[in-house]
Parts: C-alpha cells; structure tokens; sequence
C-alpha cells in the first residue's frame, strides 16, 4: 500500500536543485567568460592566445571533456537505483531522479564547453546532439510530469487511471529519452576510443 509521501508529485529536492544550479550557472559564467574565443572563426583559433588551453584537445577542452563524461556515467546510475526499488537503504529515488536530471544538465554544458562549438569530425558532431537531444528530452518530460502529476494524482484518488493522451505523451518522452540515451552512450564510447587513438591529447604527450 503506498504511502502518502509516495502519492505526492515529484519535485526536485531543494539541496539538489540549488547545488545543481550553482554548478551550472558557473559553467555559464565560464562560457561567458570565453566567449571572444567561442566566437572566433575556426581559421583564426590557432592564432589566438587562448587556442592551446581552450580547444577540446587542450587542457581545460579535456577537463571539460573528463568532467563531462563522468557526470554522464554518474547519471546511468539512477537506472540501477530504479532497478533496485526495494533497496530502501541507498536513498529515496526522489533524491536519485534529482541527481539525475542535474549531472545530465551540468554534463551537457560541460560538453558545450569542451566543443567549443567546433566538431573536428562526424563521430564529434553525432555525439554531441546526441547528449544535447538526450538532455532536451529528458527535462521536457520531466516538466511534462510533473505539470500534469497533480491532474494524474487526483484521477489515481477517485480510482480513475490517467487519460490516453497523458500516458501516450508519457511514453513517447520516455521512449525517446532511452533510445538517445543509449545511442549517445554507444557514439561517445566510440568519440573517446577515435581521441585516444589518433588524436593529439596533452595528457598523453601531445602538443600543449
């Protein structure tokens, strides 16, 4: 029998939301920051005095890099939390879905940074939309929940299931989440597989 904690709509744990947010506004702060290098066209980034530490292969381009693909390997962690629902002891899974959606969103921009709004190949390019378009669709059906949770709550109440339309909608956003999810995991893993191979990394003794 649930409790009513657990009919309660999803909201996102205060200690999450304003921790995530911190983090993400200073990424912002980051990219505003560089913004005259971001803006510049590719032919002249060689040439400016920024171009060795920004590009994605350069210090902080690879720190944006690492912290990025950390955060995203982080973020699957939920599905194994869903997975062991009864597993009290590892946390409420309000907590773990708040967790979720912000790596996803600090991962995002730390992607945004790392590219430089430059991709040096297709596999670069397909990544790169692929986390952008997994984190649109994951925070669209995520607000899509939970505008519509309290209508969906009361209906469970009266012991009237949620509309078609809403479960439809539910579904869609959750297919296509999952789907991008695991198509972005399988472009990434092989972005960092062609980068440490061929590409000209400072970690590994490239160029600084």
């Amino acid at each position: 029998m649930q409790t009513d904690k657990e009919k309660q709509p999803f909201h996102m744990p205060s200690i999450i939301l304003v921790l995530g947010l911190l983090v993400f506004g200073a990424l912002i702060a980051c990219f505003i920051l560089e913004w005259d290098y971001f803006m510049c066209p590719q032919s002249e980034r060689p040439f400016h005095v920024d171009f060795n530490r920004l590009r994605p292969s350069g210090r902080m381009g690879l720190i944006w890099s690492i912290t990025g693909t950390v955060l995203i390997f982080f973020n699957l962690s939920y599905l194994i939390r869903r997975y062991l629902i009864g597993w009290h002891w590892l946390g409420s899974l309000r907590y773990w879905l708040g967790f979720h959606m912000m790596t996803g969103l600090i991962a995002s921009m730390a992607i945004i940074l790392h590219s430089t709004l430059i991709f040096s190949s297709p596999l670069a390019t397909l990544a790169f939309w692929c986390l952008q378009l997994t984190t649109i669709t994951g925070l669209s059906g995520m607000i899509f929940y939970m505008h519509f949770s309290l209508s969906i709550e009361k209906r469970q109440i009266q012991g009237h299931e949620p509309s078609p339309k809403v479960k439809c909608l539910l579904q869609t956003f959750r297919f296509l989440h999952r789907w991008l999810a695991i198509f972005l995991i399988t472009t990434l893993l092989l972005h960092i597989l062609v980068s440490i191979k061929f590409g000209n990394l400072w970690i590994l003794g490239g160029r600084t």
